[in-house]
Protein backbone atom coordinates (compact mmCIF):
# COMPACT_ATOMS: atom_id res chain seq x y z
CA UNK A 1 0.00 0.00 0.00
CA UNK A 2 2.85 2.37 0.84
CA UNK A 3 4.38 1.83 -2.62
CA UNK A 4 1.16 2.92 -4.32
CA UNK A 5 1.07 6.17 -2.34
CA UNK A 6 4.67 6.95 -3.29
CA UNK A 7 3.98 6.32 -6.97
CA UNK A 8 0.91 8.56 -6.88
CA UNK A 9 2.80 11.31 -5.04
CA UNK A 10 5.67 11.05 -7.48
CA UNK A 11 3.32 11.31 -10.46
CA UNK A 12 1.55 14.33 -8.96
CA UNK A 13 4.82 16.16 -8.27
CA UNK A 14 6.19 15.54 -11.75
CA UNK A 15 3.01 16.85 -13.41
CA UNK A 16 3.91 20.53 -12.82
CA UNK A 17 5.96 22.06 -15.59
CA UNK A 18 8.66 24.65 -15.11
CA UNK A 19 7.82 28.21 -16.13
CA UNK A 20 10.04 27.97 -19.22
CA UNK A 21 8.45 24.69 -20.30
CA UNK A 22 4.92 25.99 -19.79
CA UNK A 23 5.24 29.45 -21.33
CA UNK A 24 6.71 28.21 -24.62
CA UNK A 25 3.36 26.53 -25.34
CA UNK A 26 2.08 30.04 -26.09
CA UNK A 27 3.15 32.01 -29.15
CA UNK A 28 5.95 34.54 -28.73
CA UNK A 29 4.73 38.11 -29.34
CA UNK A 30 7.23 39.99 -31.44
CA UNK A 31 7.47 43.74 -30.78
CA UNK A 32 6.18 45.85 -33.65
CA UNK A 33 6.68 49.52 -34.51
CA UNK A 34 4.67 51.79 -32.17
CA UNK A 35 1.59 53.31 -33.79
CA UNK A 36 1.01 56.06 -31.23
CA UNK A 37 2.61 58.05 -28.43
CA UNK A 38 0.79 55.75 -26.00
CA UNK A 39 2.42 52.67 -27.56
CA UNK A 40 5.84 54.32 -27.21
CA UNK A 41 5.23 55.27 -23.57
CA UNK A 42 3.86 51.85 -22.57
CA UNK A 43 6.93 50.25 -24.20
CA UNK A 44 9.06 52.65 -22.16
CA UNK A 45 7.39 51.49 -18.92
CA UNK A 46 8.01 47.83 -19.80
CA UNK A 47 11.64 48.64 -20.66
CA UNK A 48 12.09 50.44 -17.32
CA UNK A 49 10.66 47.43 -15.46
CA UNK A 50 13.02 45.04 -17.22
CA UNK A 51 16.19 47.13 -17.26
CA UNK A 52 15.96 48.92 -13.89
CA UNK A 53 13.51 46.60 -12.12
CA UNK A 54 10.34 47.02 -10.11
CA UNK A 55 9.52 45.55 -6.69
CA UNK A 56 8.64 41.87 -6.59
CA UNK A 57 9.46 41.14 -10.22
CA UNK A 58 12.59 39.37 -11.39
CA UNK A 59 12.92 39.64 -15.16
CA UNK A 60 14.17 36.70 -17.14
CA UNK A 61 14.56 35.80 -20.80
CA UNK A 62 10.82 35.05 -21.06
CA UNK A 63 8.49 37.82 -19.91
CA UNK A 64 4.72 37.54 -19.67
CA UNK A 65 2.78 40.77 -20.20
CA UNK A 66 -0.96 40.90 -19.59
CA UNK A 67 -2.88 41.89 -22.72
CA UNK A 68 -5.06 44.86 -21.84
CA UNK A 69 -7.25 46.16 -24.63
CA UNK A 70 -6.53 49.80 -25.48
CA UNK A 71 -3.38 49.71 -23.32
CA UNK A 72 -0.89 47.14 -24.56
CA UNK A 73 -0.42 45.28 -27.82
CA UNK A 74 2.55 44.06 -29.83
CA UNK A 75 3.04 47.72 -30.84
CA UNK A 76 3.64 48.64 -27.17
CA UNK A 77 6.42 46.11 -26.51
CA UNK A 78 10.03 47.30 -26.41
CA UNK A 79 12.65 45.76 -28.66
CA UNK A 80 15.02 43.92 -26.30
CA UNK A 81 17.11 41.25 -28.02
CA UNK A 82 17.58 39.12 -24.89
CA UNK A 83 13.83 38.93 -24.06
CA UNK A 84 10.97 36.93 -25.56
CA UNK A 85 7.57 38.47 -24.80
CA UNK A 86 4.35 36.54 -24.26
CA UNK A 87 1.32 38.83 -24.45
CA UNK A 88 -1.43 36.80 -22.74
CA UNK A 89 -5.08 37.55 -21.98
CA UNK A 90 -6.77 36.57 -18.71
CA UNK A 91 -7.80 33.13 -20.00
CA UNK A 92 -4.27 32.36 -21.16
CA UNK A 93 -2.86 33.60 -17.84
CA UNK A 94 -5.16 31.11 -16.08
CA UNK A 95 -3.99 28.28 -18.34
CA UNK A 96 -0.37 29.17 -17.67
CA UNK A 97 -1.05 29.12 -13.92
CA UNK A 98 -2.70 25.72 -14.23
CA UNK A 99 0.43 24.39 -15.94
CA UNK A 100 3.13 25.97 -13.80
CA UNK A 101 1.56 27.07 -10.51
CA UNK A 102 2.70 30.47 -9.28
CA UNK A 103 4.41 32.92 -11.66
CA UNK A 104 4.84 36.68 -12.03
CA UNK A 105 3.82 38.87 -14.92
CA UNK A 106 3.65 42.55 -15.89
CA UNK A 107 0.48 44.69 -16.04
CA UNK A 108 1.11 47.97 -17.89
CA UNK A 109 -1.04 50.94 -16.91
CA UNK A 110 -2.52 53.35 -19.45
CA UNK A 111 -0.30 56.45 -19.44
CA UNK A 112 -1.57 60.00 -18.96
CA UNK A 113 -0.12 62.18 -21.69
CA UNK A 114 -0.16 65.98 -21.52
CA UNK A 115 1.77 67.54 -24.38
CA UNK A 116 5.45 66.64 -23.97
CA UNK A 117 4.99 65.12 -20.50
CA UNK A 118 3.54 61.75 -19.55
CA UNK A 119 2.88 59.82 -16.36
CA UNK A 120 3.47 56.11 -16.85
CA UNK A 121 3.40 53.06 -14.65
CA UNK A 122 3.53 49.31 -14.51
CA UNK A 123 2.70 46.68 -11.92
CA UNK A 124 3.82 43.14 -11.34
CA UNK A 125 1.11 40.62 -10.59
CA UNK A 126 1.02 37.03 -9.41
CA UNK A 127 -0.54 34.31 -11.54
CA UNK A 128 -1.41 31.04 -9.89
CA UNK A 129 -3.11 27.71 -10.41
CA UNK A 130 -6.88 28.03 -10.49
CA UNK A 131 -8.77 25.99 -7.92
CA UNK A 132 -12.39 25.58 -7.01
CA UNK A 133 -11.67 27.44 -3.78
CA UNK A 134 -11.68 31.21 -3.70
CA UNK A 135 -8.26 32.54 -2.84
CA UNK A 136 -7.33 36.17 -2.30
CA UNK A 137 -3.62 36.87 -2.59
CA UNK A 138 -1.80 40.11 -2.20
CA UNK A 139 1.46 40.33 -3.95
CA UNK A 140 3.34 42.25 -6.51
CA UNK A 141 4.80 45.67 -6.85
CA UNK A 142 4.48 48.73 -9.01
CA UNK A 143 6.39 51.79 -10.12
CA UNK A 144 5.44 55.03 -11.80
CA UNK A 145 7.56 57.53 -13.63
CA UNK A 146 7.36 60.86 -15.39
CA UNK A 147 8.60 60.91 -18.96
CA UNK A 148 9.26 63.88 -21.18
CA UNK A 149 9.70 64.21 -24.91
CA UNK A 150 13.14 65.55 -25.79
CA UNK A 151 14.19 66.02 -29.40
CA UNK A 152 11.25 63.84 -30.45
CA UNK A 153 12.12 60.95 -28.10
CA UNK A 154 10.33 59.96 -24.89
CA UNK A 155 12.69 59.53 -21.91
CA UNK A 156 12.08 58.88 -18.22
CA UNK A 157 13.30 61.82 -16.17
CA UNK A 158 11.77 61.15 -12.74
CA UNK A 159 10.86 58.12 -10.66
CA UNK A 160 7.57 59.08 -9.00
CA UNK A 161 7.55 56.11 -6.67
CA UNK A 162 7.43 52.36 -6.22
CA UNK A 163 5.40 50.18 -3.87
CA UNK A 164 5.22 46.54 -2.91
CA UNK A 165 2.07 44.89 -1.63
Amino acid sequence: MRGIHLVLLSAACSAAATFSEAVVRFPVTRPEVPLSAQDTIVALSIREALVHGIPDFGPGPQVVVEYRRDVVSSHALPQIDSVSFFLLDSIQLGKLGDRVGTFRYLRPVAPRIHGDTAMLGIASAVGFKRTRYAIALLGGGACSWRAVRRSGMWVVDTVLGCIIS
